[in-house]
């Protein structure tokens, strides 16, 4: 049996009964099979080749496989695919974060916490962690689309001095051990931790980049690479007494078609009032 445990705009996640250690992403956006196998094809080209360089072993581990129809497949993207042009639907295999037996807890619209055994993964999406020098994008953005209930914001946590609170904030409703917030509070502001690698990999390919404008129609590649960074899911696994293990997943290649929407949705937030402001410490050198 195929089960849909992750819907996005542009893809699903599906789990199968007989494999639990691996989670099968499939692309949706297409109406074609054929279309979206081979977007499939394109995205793991791309993750390997143009985003990997920049996270480095944070990537998510991923291999192509072929999954032949099935029933339950066929009923699973029913609705999303309207043209069976295919044998097999192509799918990206990845390790799956989430240990068997968890609970799981939606926080947010940005966090999820997995508690199984023993373990805490905690899941999350950082967004905007490369500043404009002008107001936060992230909760900027949030007050402009009515999330009012937020009290954190992950380009904070990069701040030591807003690490502690701001975790404490983030667990406040679920019940994880102490440990678990002790422990990511020294992992996190390390120059070796995930979220400390992504604001770095945002912060190179953004240092180069125009903006954009409302006369462009098609976005450049590095303009499409600074989306991806800012739109991928990361995944930390704590266990007691051994070192967090992070990746970070969601590498799709943003179409550059999206350009007049971004062009569109930074007017907004440049003209949005209130803007949000915060004063974030530099990153930690290497070695500190």
């Amino acid at each position: 049996m195929v089960h849909i445990v992750g819907k996005g705009g542009a893809n699903y996640v599906l789990a199968l009964d007989n494999d639990k250690d691996f989670l099968y992403r499939v692309c949706i956006r297409g109406r074609s099979l054929r279309e979206n196998n081979l977007s499939t094809v394109n995205n793991y080209h791309y993750a390997l080749e143009v985003v990997k360089p920049h996270l480095e072993q944070f990537m998510c581990g991923m291999v192509l496989v072929e999954v032949p129809l099935s029933d339950s497949l066929l009923q699973a993207l029913n609705g999303k695919v309207e043209l069976w042009d295919a044998p097999a639907v192509t799918c990206l295999k990845i390790p799956n974060m989430v240990p068997a037996g968890s609970i799981s807890y939606t926080v947010d619209h940005f966090t999820k916490v997995h508690i199984g055994d023993g373990t805490v993964v905690w899941e999350f999406k950082p967004k905007w962690l490369s500043g404009n020098g002008k107001y936060c994008r992230n909760c900027t953005l949030n007050l402009l689309r009515g999330r009012t209930s937020l009290s954190y914001c992950y380009a904070q946590l990069l701040d030591p001095t807003q690490a502690g609170p701001i975790l404490d904030s983030v667990f406040a409703e679920i019940d994880v051990p102490q440990p678990f917030i002790e422990d990511m509070e020294a992992y996190i502001t390390k120059p070796c931790s995930v979220l400390q690698r992504l604001r770095a990999a945002q912060e190179q390919v953004d240092v180069g980049l125009e903006p954009l404008g409302q006369s462009d129609t098609s976005a450049s590649p590095d303009q499409c690479l600074s989306m991806t960074l800012k739109d991928v899911t990361c995944f930390v696994s704590w266990r007691k007494d051994a070192p967090p293990v992070a990746v970070v997943v969601d590498l799709d290649m943003k179409p550059a078609s999206k350009c007049t929407y971004w062009a569109a949705l930074q007017q907004k937030l440049d003209s949005f009032r209130p803007q949000v402001h915060h004063i974030t410490a530099p990153p930690p050198r290497p070695g500190n």
